[in-house]
């Protein structure tokens, strides 16, 4: 009853919409269903530093506690330099788990990192 979400939430050290806080909104007030929210944004082709965030985001706040309290909630953060291209396509990825978690920006076309790969600390 959770989903793991990948999302950069900050540019250059300004807030954006994003993700995570997309998917709380459109599940807040709907009991145990959960709908997750993409967001998609186009960027300038010039060298940013993005905060990425990826987390394990409860259907509920009672089942994040309670996912959380098995150690089944998972989360990490960190801000990476990333330089896109002019046509490019990307996404946000990682893993989270209980053997580690890491977040990074990759190609959508090759499924390849184009930034450092941040890990849990």
């Amino acid at each position: 009853m959770s989903a793991r979400v990948f999302a950069a939430v900050e540019i250059d050290g300004k807030g954006i919409e994003n993700s995570i806080e997309a998917t709380h909104r459109a599940s807040a007030g709907h009991g145990l269903s959960q709908t997750v929210k993409w967001i998609r944004r186009e960027v300038l082709p010039q060298p940013l530093k993005v905060r990425l965030v990826g987390k394990t985001v409860a259907v509920a706040p009672i089942v994040g506690l309670f996912s959380a309290l098995a150690g089944a909630s998972f989360s990490v953060e960190g801000i990476v330099s990333f330089d896109p291209q002019p046509g490019g396509f990307y996404v946000v990825n990682g893993e989270l788990g209980k053997e580690g978690s890491s977040v990074w920006i990759e190609d959508a076309l090759t499924n390849k990192p184009v930034t450092e790969k941040v890990f849990a600390k």
